[in-house]
């Protein structure tokens, strides 16, 4: 069985991915609050009573910032997927992903930028 050194301490394989998927949480929860509360702040009225803008400001921090956390398993499993794939692409490799294809024929192609299509459901996304 492997070890892991976090800080100070030495966590088996379980352990460490707790202890990683629980710090991704808590960056989620913090980025989530802070832009739920910076998004509330601009849409609300400036004549409302401070209690309720209190309120609104913790209500929708917590609940955005809750969200992100509760899934931050499979936030993270997308964003190293995204990475992984964006890397690639940005290389000028083909990757499929059964059928989903990220293809430097197309990106040399007379399009600028990156083109990801999905051959399945017909999708094809060009930014």
């Amino acid at each position: 069985m492997a070890y892991y050194k976090k800080g100070d301490m030495y966590l088996d394989e379980g352990e460490s991915e707790f202890y990683s998927v629980s710090l991704w949480g808590v960056c989620l929860f913090l980025a989530g609050a802070y832009f739920a509360s910076h998004y509330v702040h601009d849409i609300l009225p400036e004549g409302w009573p401070k209690e309720l803008r209190f309120a609104s400001f913790v209500l929708s921090a917590g609940s955005v910032g809750g969200i992100l956390a509760y899934f931050a398993i499979h936030i993270r499993i997308l964003f190293w997927l995204w990475l992984i794939i964006g890397w690639c692409a940005l290389l000028g490799l083909d990757v499929g992903l059964g059928d989903c294809l990220c293809s430097s024929k197309m990106l040399s192609g007379k399009y600028s930028g990156i083109i990801f299509c999905i051959y399945r459901h017909k999708y094809m996304l060009l930014l």
